[in-house]
């Protein structure tokens, strides 16, 4: 069967649906959009280690780890489901690594900084805290 990876994609999500919440159903139709603009017309037995890598290391320029995790676990849910249906042999998804974002020195620089209390402000505070606060506050924060 040559069945392509957004008509298997839409399928496994019916499916996937019957069992989850319909929040779970949305954040992994999100994440499929991702992979269907990539591989959408391709049969689902062309996907190759190669590719899938190489699209996760494109997609890791513009999204978080959280996010790219999300949809690697998506796909991965896709493609375990596809074994199962006897519609692939291998997972392309085995031996993934997740790409790691290369920290510049504009994301340094625009990074925010650790804000601390002037002596001032600091000594404001803990006697509000002592005054105002609970019973252990102050102890808490002088400590």
């Amino acid at each position: 069967m040559n069945i392509t990876f957004e008509n298997f994609a839409m399928k496994w999500i019916e499916y996937y649906g019957i069992q989850v919440k319909v929040s779970s159903v949305r954040a992994r139709s999100i994440a499929i959009k991702h992979l269907i603009s990539k591989w959408g017309h391709l049969p689902l037995r062309k996907i190759t280690r190669h590719m899938y890598q190489s699209h996760f290391n494109k997609l890791s320029k513009k999204f978080s780890h959280n996010y790219l995790d999300s949809i690697h676990t998506t796909v991965n849910m896709i493609i375990k489901h596809a074994i199962r249906q006897d519609l692939l042999l291998a997972n392309p998804a085995e031996g993934f690594v997740m790409p790691k974002k290369q920290i510049t020195i504009k994301d340094v620089e625009e990074e925010p900084k650790d804000k601390f209390l002037e002596l001032s402000e600091l000594k404001a505070f803990l006697s509000i805290a002592k005054e105002n606060g609970l019973s252990f506050d102050y102890l808490a924060f002088s400590t």
